[in-house]
């Protein structure tokens, strides 16, 4: 189970409560009536992305007192509206809108009116590309699922609307356990959600989340405040409680990341690992470009690592790593809801045996931290995550030196942002250079307050931290790379010459900056990125993620984009290439990996919208790629 909360209109202590608290999730309203062209909420999208929070994106017609207007109401004009606010918000394609519906609506005689208002704004909401979803009572979640209370009636407009539910579920006294001092609010199992006797609701796939309780101070006084910078209580505030099965409602099915590595013996035959909060599948892309039948692994937390409780009892999917040691042998790091690090391998002698440990069993990760792994000789790995004080971890091992949880090394400097990814690679030594490591980041200076102008831009740094077999670990921010948006991540590569290369987004995600090192100084030279996409139907188009790999003598960049297609373009003797995009079977909110098919094909591995492993492929000729069509 996922934590998280909603307040009816953004507060300057959000960033604060990121840092301090469990809270995964938060409400968005896109509007508070039918006729409201914007909220508080409205200008702050990205920067919850960037802060790491998965979001609710609401839009609320009627308030309760008002709900029986919605069974009179033009439920396709209200979609457009619905879709309209979502584009003003900057909502990416494919995200689920939440219509709020305040109260229970069907039953004594007006089942009709409402359920041609859901079904008229679910088919307006789809249309104009977004996925349509419902908060409603647990009463009508039944119905809303499209089944009728009594048994084997099946409303087909409802159930064929495909709606995913959000349902308020509240008891009489409050049962949210939140600690006031910690900011932790204990989850609850979604077997605990109905407070009445009807569990089949909550246990239905299409049902994500649930309102699980409201603190109110006119209720039974129970009582919950905002940290401040400083992690103390600070100002009161009603609040309702959310609980949830994924780590973002937004883009509820696509709860779950890849991970893909190239064999070392055959760079040709890559493992690809898809990770979901429930489960693992593993499959092969041949050395032909094939993939073999996807399989199932059963393995759970407690198959590859200490036993959780219940509630934490799944995966934290939001990142995992696979490297190869050596030909024939796979590695994949991935993070538990506890927040430990789980291991499972793969070699000619065992395959993803179960084992009782973790790698950092005596100092936790943060929640949804970002993983990155490299291999820079054969059979030496080294890990990095984010700890539960948001600082960059590093864990080694190698045959010589066996010990995951000795070899912990946590890394002073910038604290990393919640949005952020992890980019590392790293080069073997040679007979003129050490070995050595780079690994980057978005940092988030934290003691700024979202309310000063600062903290839209100067607060958000890319951080590198660097080793090399000549010296210790240094860590500073690349002048000139402020002001970046931390939810797209870093994109990070060396070309044919062993030049370092970095690409990243711009906060307000207009521009992408590219910052390029020549050999092992600090010197960092940084200029403009790939030119912007075009515009869609007169709306401005964003990368959503960056991933960047060399092919011969070109750098090509690659990532999904906000208008749901996929975007690339070639970097060749430092000019960029215009930006281009093809459809796409990705899911715009998960970020995507990359691995080489010869001398020419990059094969880009990500999930689809419903979770499952999706492969698109782009081919390079003299510097120029083209998407390939799909098999």
């Amino acid at each position: 189970m996922f934590t998280g909360f909603d307040v009816d209109h953004w507060d300057d202590h959000i960033p604060w409560m990121w840092q301090w608290s469990n809270l995964r999730l938060i409400g968005f309203y896109l509007a508070h009536g039918a006729n409201d062209k914007y909220s508080s909420w409205t200008t702050h999208w990205h920067d919850l992305k960037d802060l790491g929070w998965g979001i609710v994106p609401l839009w609320l017609p009627f308030k309760s007192e008002d709900i029986l207007d919605m069974a009179k109401a033009n439920g396709r004009a209200h979609g457009g509206l619905a879709a309209d606010r979502a584009e003003g918000a900057g909502l990416e394609r494919r995200t689920t809108i939440y219509l709020d519906i305040e109260s229970a609506v069907f039953g004594a005689g007006r089942d009709a009116g409402f359920k041609s208002y859901v079904v008229d704004w679910a088919s307006a909401v789809r249309s104009r590309g977004y996925m349509p979803g419902a908060y409603c009572s647990r009463l009508d979640a039944p119905r809303l699922l499209g089944r009728w209370p009594a048994p084997k009636l099946i409303d087909r407009e409802l159930r064929d609307a495909n709606l995913t539910l959000y349902p308020f579920s509240i008891k009489g006294l409050t049962r949210a356990n939140w600690n006031d001092k910690t900011f932790q609010l204990a989850p609850a199992l979604a077997s605990t959600w109905d407070a009445d006797k009807d569990p089949t609701w909550a246990a239905s796939a299409s049902t994500v989340a649930c309102q699980y309780d409201w603190f109110n101070a006119k209720r039974d006084k129970k009582i919950f405040h905002w940290p401040s910078a400083q992690g103390k209580p600070d100002t009161f505030r009603d609040v309702d409680w959310n609980m949830s099965k994924v780590f973002d409602p937004a883009h509820p099915f696509a709860a779950g990341v890849v991970a893909v590595t190239a064999d070392r013996g055959g760079p040709d035959v890559v493992s690809i690992f898809v990770i979901g909060v429930s489960q693992i599948q593993v499959s092969r892309r041949t050395a032909a470009g094939q993939t073999d039948p996807v399989l199932e692994l059963d393995l759970g937390t407690a198959d590859i690592g200490p036993a959780a409780a219940p509630e934490l009892a799944s995966f934290d999917s939001t990142g995992a790593a696979a490297v190869s040691r050596r030909a024939s042998h796979t590695d994949v790091f991935l993070l538990g809801q506890d927040g430990y690090v789980r291991t499972l391998y793969e070699n000619p002698l065992a395959r993803f045996p179960h084992h009782p440990w973790s790698l950092n069993p005596t100092a936790p990760a943060r929640k949804g931290s970002p993983i990155a792994a490299v291999s820079r000789e054969v059979d030496q790995i080294d890990v990095f995550y984010v700890d539960r004080q948001h600082r960059l971890v590093t864990q080694w091992w190698s045959v010589l030196n066996t010990d995951w949880a000795a070899n912990h090394r946590v890394l002073s400097g910038p604290l990393v942002a919640g949005g952020s990814n992890i980019a590392a690679v790293a080069r073997a030594a040679s007979a003129v250079r050490a070995g050595s490591i780079d690994v980057f980041f978005i940092s988030l200076d934290f003691a700024v307050s979202s309310a000063d102008s600062a903290w839209r831009s100067d607060a958000w740094q890319v951080v590198q931290a660097s080793w090399s077999q000549s010296g210790s670990w240094q860590i500073s921010s690349i002048q000139g790379l402020g002001g970046v948006a931390a939810a797209t991540g870093v994109a990070c590569a060396f070309d044919n010459r062993e030049t370092l290369h970095v690409v990243v987004q711009s906060r307000d995600r207009q521009q992408l900056r590219h910052a390029i090192r020549v050999g092992a100084g600090p010197a960092w030279a940084v200029g403009p990125g790939p030119t912007p996409l075009p515009l869609v139907n007169n709306l401005s188009v964003w990368w959503m993620s960056l991933a960047l790999i060399a092919v011969g003598d070109a750098l090509l960049l690659v990532g999904p984009t906000s208008a749901g297609t996929l975007a690339w373009s070639t970097c060749v003797g430092g000019r960029w290439s215009a930006a281009a995009s093809g459809a796409s079977t990705l899911a715009t909110s998960r970020p995507i990996a990359l691995a080489r098919r010869g001398d020419a094909i990059v094969d880009v591995f990500g999930l689809n919208d419903a979770g499952e492993s999706t492969m698109q492929s782009l081919a390079l000729a003299n510097g120029v790629a083209v998407l390939m069509p799909a098999r």
